[in-house]
């Protein structure tokens, strides 16, 4: 074997065997009682009847279960409830059964996928990342996050210090830092606008225009990050020794060697590494007079109390540490490792800093009503003046004692009077600050709408759901199988990519078993997929006897459990088609031409940037495809529904309940029952093409 072989093994079994050392766990919060939410809830309420009473406004009338239930649905788990849901939710008894329907909501799946879909806008997450990248353990990270319900402040400060290699096993959060791979200045821009609603990224070239930030503002709060690495800590300097040997190995195997090298160095060498030195020198082209182009200036915090961390200091005649990546002209050279990078999350998320709190209430607000309190939820300047102060006072302290506890806080924003209250549109250009005697009308979101189609189609969706880190395993097992190859199993992966050019279609059928190895699935499906069909074709028969004989009950029977039967296996093949998943389960983002993307998905390249204007595009979409093929279709869920009513007036209140969670008014129940009667099944196909291309079935209202 050749030697470069033997050396990239060697490189591979000493790079970064383990993901970052964990530290001790935070002692575990105690959530608050049901009583304090309650307390917190009709204290909110107090407040938002002092701010309608001091400006001559009145709250809006409550709506009624069924927009309720609705509402909860759409903005807790991000879908519409299903008729079951809706019926069951409106037949309960009781003055708590709000409270109730939202807190059970809360704690449910589709919490953590509804709110996965918010914050992978927010942060950017996309399922391949720069330089072949995998951010599926990002992904893995953000959701265990959501579902273990991980404190506010403790997530932060993981994103903003992690360290170790991207692809190990539990270190997903270093997604965060290498989402801006090779730009750790605009990173920094990015946490400042995400965690603090301050936008700086202007003052990294130059003073801020309309702020108050100047550019040396900007390097000094950046020299907290001072001598970060994108690559793991004991795998950056192995890969340069393979550069002497890859003329022999490009002898042996030609030119896919390289792509091999390339791909084994990026699997196990990126990663974050660097504590941080606490020191950055200012640009070359630095042009004002408070100090010198070059000049190395030591970490501040531009508001708020500094946190404690020690001097920066001089490596004298050791190596200096090695800068990132693409900021290698700004990097102040030659200085230690202090942990700055610790005392810059620990200022963050710190309960004293004026806008950490500050700023993740505003967008649980938005999140919740449709509008934040302060708008745009990012932008909170110097001379910001807050409309609603009292409001802001009372959440920032609410959060606080709560331990930053987010999904608390929700639940006292959903527990309020104004979550039951009808909607209101926001006037348009108006400078006014938007005064909540309702929620604010809003459009879904693109993955809203999906998920909701999703429900029409196949009842529950969450039966798509899978565990958080079920994407991200072929990426932690593909990681574990590369650092444990031998050298004889390099020179297999060598082989291996040859065929990427020598035979394609065979190195995809290859790659494509490796990872369903990897993923733990089976591709043995048919066996099981022919007894669910032989079952139905019992319980068809049985049903036909049964009917013949006229027995009632064995008829009720037979129809519910060939029912339940069918759903099964409607969900079995939900579950084995990829593409009909809810949107947190899809790729991050989807593929340009999807029907998210086309309804505003964001492409994740920038912060929040996912929209609601309506398009061309959407409009045919929907009008052209996406309801016939997924919706009109025999054996959905909505259609299956709709057969087990045949008299056309109980048919069109089951269609309006169904879609739009609600009873039709007599003019709408008049129009479509002439078209049913005239034919039962056209017109029902009509009826369901319509209520899903309403207005009203976009709109959260």
């Amino acid at each position: 074997m050749p030697h470069g072989l033997r050396l990239l093994a060697s490189f591979l079994s000493l790079a970064l065997p383990l993901a970052a050392q964990a530290t001790d766990p935070s002692p575990p919060r105690r959530a608050p009682s049901l009583e304090r939410l309650r307390t917190a809830s009709a204290e909110l309420d107090r407040l938002l009847a002092d701010d309608l009473s001091e400006h001559r406004l009145r709250p809006t009338e409550r709506i009624d279960d069924e927009a309720f239930c609705r509402r909860a649905y759409l903005s807790i788990t991000g879908r519409i409830p299903t008729l079951a849901e809706l019926e069951d939710f409106v037949a309960e008894r009781g003055a708590g059964k709000r409270e109730a329907l939202t807190d059970r909501l809360l704690a449910s799946p589709g919490h953590v996928s509804h709110s996965f879909n918010r914050w992978a806008d927010i942060l950017r997450v996309q399922s391949r990342m720069m330089r072949g990248t995998s951010g599926e353990p990002y992904a893995h990270h953000l959701k265990q996050a959501l579902a273990e319900n991980r404190p506010y402040d403790e997530l932060v400060r993981g994103l903003l210090t992690a360290t170790g290699p991207a692809h190990a096993r539990d270190n997903g959060a270093t997604g965060y830092l290498l989402r801006d791979l090779g730009m750790p200045l605009d990173n920094l821009a990015n946490t400042m606008r995400v965690f603090l609603g301050t936008r700086m990224e202007c003052a990294q070239c130059h003073d801020h225009p309309f702020d108050t930030w100047t550019q040396r503002q900007f390097y000094e709060l950046a020299a907290f990050t001072g001598g970060l690495r994108y690559t793991s800590e004991r795998g950056a300097a192995e890969p340069r020794a393979l550069q002497a040997q890859v003329r022999e190995l490009r002898q042996q195997y030609g030119e896919e060697v390289q792509r091999v090298l390339l791909q084994l160095r990026r699997q196990v060498g990126t990663g974050i590494g660097g504590s941080g030195s606490g020191a950055l020198a200012l640009p070359k082209d630095y042009q004002y007079d408070d100090a010198r182009p070059g000049q190395v200036v030591h970490a501040k915090v531009p508001f708020g109390t500094a946190p404690a961390m020690a001097e920066p200091q001089r490596l004298g005649g050791r190596r200096p540490v090695r800068p990132a990546r693409g900021e290698r002209d700004n990097a102040a050279q030659g200085y230690a490792e202090i942990g700055s990078r610790e005392a810059f999350a620990a200022w963050v998320t710190s309960p004293e800093n004026p806008r950490f709190t500050r700023v993740i209430v505003n967008r649980l607000w938005q999140a919740a009503f449709g509008r934040a309190l302060h708008e745009p939820v990012d932008d909170f300047r110097e001379d910001t003046v807050l409309a609603q102060p009292a409001i802001f006072a009372f959440l920032e302290r609410t959060l606080r004692e709560f331990d930053y506890d987010l999904r608390a806080l929700e639940s006292v924003l959903y527990r309020s009077e104004l979550f039951s209250r009808r909607a209101v549109a926001v006037p348009e250009e108006s400078d006014a600050p938007f005064r909540f005697a309702g929620p604010a009308l809003r459009r879904l979101s693109a993955e809203q709408i999906w998920d909701s189609v999703l429900t029409l189609g196949i009842g529950d969706p969450d039966v798509t759901l899978t565990a958080p880190g079920a994407k991200a395993e072929p990426v932690y097992r593909e990681y574990d199988s590369l650092l444990a190859q031998s050298a004889e199993g390099i020179e297999a992966l060598v082989e291996r990519e040859r065929l990427r050019t020598t035979d394609p279609a065979e190195y995809r059928r290859l790659r494509a078993k490796d990872l369903a190895g990897m993923a733990g699935t089976s591709t043995e499906t048919r066996p099981a997929a022919d007894a669910v069909r032989e079952q139905v074709r019992e319980l068809t028969r049985a049903l036909a006897e049964a009917r013949k004989a006229r027995d009632r009950a064995k008829v009720e029977e037979l129809t519910k459990q060939l029912e339940e039967l069918r759903a099964q296996a409607a969900r079995a093949a939900v579950a084995r088609n990829r593409e009909l998943a809810r949107a947190s389960e899809l790729p991050q983002p989807s593929r340009p031409g999807h029907f998210l993307r086309e309804f505003g998905q964001s492409d994740r390249d920038q912060i929040d940037a996912s929209s609601s204007e309506a398009n061309v595009p959407q409009a045919l979409r929907l009008l052209n495809g996406l309801v016939d093929q997924q919706l009109l279709a025999q054996g959905t869920a909505v259609m299956r529904a709709l057969a087990s009513e045949s008299r056309p007036a109980e048919r069109i209140r089951l269609a309006w309940r169904t879609i739009l969670s609600r009873a039709p008014e007599a003019d709408e129940l008049a129009l479509w029952r002439r078209d049913l009667e005239r034919d039962l099944e056209s017109g029902t196909r009509d009826l369901v093409w319509a209520l899903v291309n309403c207005q009203e079935f976009r709109f959260l209202e």
